[in-house]
């Protein structure tokens, strides 16, 4: 599983050939969803694998969409010329909102070169938010095209270390096979509520049970008000991270 960093486009000049994603926060384990399936043949007994596990899948990327619960980081190296990167979120997770675009740590009093002064004013360093929907991210300082393109409006003049961070929320993408463990340590209950009840609707199963559906429907809201919640307390440990090294 990469991690969520950014990187260079690849035909772009001077393409560096290693950079590092260094992040803060915990480092993200994943589970894999079949770690969810006991839970629902309890219930759900003799359903298929593939069917059980299409509709744990649906349920995570409802959850994730709705209680925006996978915070990332990425910090990346700026590459003098380049003004498209990409936001590399792995085979299992993908964008679903952009926080915003940290370009310096102006209340730490740190100074800053002219590579920020050149590209962000004379201030060299500040924050640009973007908490809405990704298809209308488009700021002074940078513009968000789905579904992971990040193009810096003014183009860098010199390479910088770390010189910008994203702040980002992540869903499992379509074809994810595991997911955070996070969600699973802290809502398992709530995912397999999410899934029975929409399995329990398919009445060409034994198990279907429309009025258990809606109990379990019950359920599932109640736990994803719950991590919304959570979410706005942080778990008092801020966003979420992932770390690794990658080559262009």
């Amino acid at each position: 599983m990469s991690c969520g960093c950014l990187k260079p486009k690849c035909n772009s000049p001077a393409p560096v050939e290693y950079s590092v994603c260094s992040n803060d926060g915990r480092d993200v384990e994943f589970v894999p969803l079949t770690d969810f399936l006991p839970q629902v043949r309890v219930v759900a007994q003799g359903v298929p694998d593939d069917v059980a596990l299409e509709w744990i899948g649906a349920t995570l990327i409802e959850f994730a969409r709705n209680t925006k619960i996978l915070r990332r980081i990425a910090v990346i190296s700026v590459q003098a010329g380049v003004r498209d990167y990409y936001i590399e979120a792995g085979d299992s997770e993908q964008v679903h909102l952009v926080h915003g675009l940290d370009y310096g740590n102006c209340h730490r009093g740190e100074s800053f070169d002219n590579l920020r002064s050149y590209m962000f004013g004379r201030n060299g360093c500040g924050y640009q938010g973007c908490n809405i929907p990704i298809q209308r991210c488009d700021n002074h300082i940078y513009k968000f095209e789905p579904p992971n393109k990040i193009v810096l409006k003014k183009t860098p003049v010199v390479d910088k270390e770390a010189g910008f961070r994203i702040d980002y929320i992540a869903i499992p993408t379509q074809s994810a096979c595991e997911v955070d463990k996070l969600i699973f340590d802290r809502y398992q209950s709530t995912i397999v509520a999410g899934a029975l009840a929409n399995l329990l609707l398919f009445r060409k199963y034994e198990f279907a049970d429309t009025q258990l559906a809606s109990v379990f429907e019950r359920k599932y809201k109640i736990g994803e008000n719950q991590a919304k919640i959570d979410v706005v307390s942080e778990f008092k440990q801020g966003f979420q991270s992932t770390q690794n090294t990658w080559r262009v």
